[in-house]
């Protein structure tokens, strides 16, 4: 439900993008179960042609430890910028993105953005690692003035992407 969601946010911003209208629609008869339609093995994975991949950002825990909480919003501003910065549609891009925000809580294979920060004087020190299948894969910190949460989260996504963009793509072979 998690992937469908997003697709039914996403497929009508990706219609409008190329000049139609589409809008995925729900159908589930009630005590429908899902099955498998099908196996198959590594030798023929191997043979199917896949899109290039690009990393996967799942949205993005912070909390500063001091407070126990996020009192500065972090999460959702950074989640805003994300998906901001990887909305195709919104960048009159291509039809092509370099990284996917999904804003779910897990998924294998995808980056899952987590930190604290720390809040001393005017400055925020957000310490910031990135994730996958529970493997933390880099580590970074970025600072910014306390008052400019919005110039912080546009730093830290920045951070993000770019990372992310910098990790090999998680092998369709791994533990997951």
């Amino acid at each position: 439900m998690t992937l469908f969601e997003y697709a039914a946010d996403r497929v009508p911003m990706l219609a409008r993008g190329i000049g139609g209208i589409q809008k995925p629609l729900p159908l589930e008869r009630p005590g429908a179960e899902s099955f498998a339609i099908g196996e198959i093995n590594a030798g023929d994975r191997s043979r199917i042609p896949l899109a290039l991949p690009v990393p996967v950002i799942l949205a993005p825990r912070f909390m500063d430890p001091t407070e126990l909480s996020d009192h500065l919003s972090l999460e959702s501003a950074v989640s805003a910028k994300l998906r901001d910065e990887t909305d195709i549609t919104s960048r009159g891009g291509n039809g092509e993105a370099s990284a996917v925000f999904v804003p779910a809580e897990e998924m294998p294979g995808a980056i899952r953005p987590s930190g604290t920060y720390t809040v001393t004087g005017g400055q925020v020190i957000v310490q910031l690692g990135l994730i996958r299948n529970g493997k933390r894969l880099t580590t970074m910190t970025v600072e910014n003035a306390a008052d400019d949460v919005p110039g912080l989260a546009t730093k830290v996504a920045d951070a993000i992407l770019d990372a992310a963009r910098a990790i090999p793509p998680a092998s369709p072979d791994a533990d997951q």
